[in-house]
């Protein structure tokens, strides 16, 4: 027999996968941001956000530059 040739030089196949166990599951957050209180003017300029700090008491949103000032509130529905 002749050996399979590899698309990707130096890699094996893989036979067999581990328990998964030793996986972690991603998780997906969602984020709803109440923005009724920012000048409307502003959002539609922006290309780009950054969201700072979503794992403390106080994130923060970064709109082309203008830093705002968050708080974390529980959604029910």
């Amino acid at each position: 027999l002749i050996p399979a040739m590899s698309l990707c030089p130096g890699y094996h196949p893989v036979i067999q996968f581990g328990p998964d166990d030793d996986y972690e599951e991603e998780e997906i957050f969602y984020i709803t941001l109440e923005l009724s209180n920012v000048e409307p003017s502003l959002i539609p300029r922006c290309n780009s956000y950054h969201l700072v700090g979503l794992g403390t008491p106080t994130p923060f949103l970064q709109l082309a530059g203008t830093a705002l000032k968050g708080r974390h509130e529980t959604l029910y529905g």
